[in-house]
């Protein structure tokens, strides 16, 4: 895998949408779409992350939500921030 399409699915990891991850890389979304489109075939599961939050029970997306407010930040992007620690540690 080249290290641009890495790149691509690492943020493709962090739940950001094709545009928001051509607007970081300063490449086109179609090109986005083409790095994570080789890199699926490649095997590479991306976007799980994006889907986690949505499953969690209703509880712990309530606290998610608590702390986001006294952090003055959107809940989904705690989620991911706290997801992406989780994964590049594991």
């Amino acid at each position: 895998m080249s290290k641009r399409q890495a790149e691509c699915v690492r943020l493709a990891k962090l739940g950001k949408t094709g545009i928001q991850i051509a607007d970081e890389l300063g490449i086109s979304p179609k090109t986005v779409s083409v790095h994570l489109h080789n890199a699926r075939k490649a095997g590479v599961r991306m976007r799980a992350m994006s889907h986690r939050m949505i499953s969690l029970p209703v509880d712990l997306r309530l606290k998610l939500d608590r702390r986001a407010r006294k952090l003055e930040i959107d809940a989904g992007e705690l989620a991911r921030k706290i997801i992406g620690a989780y994964f590049e540690c594991a």
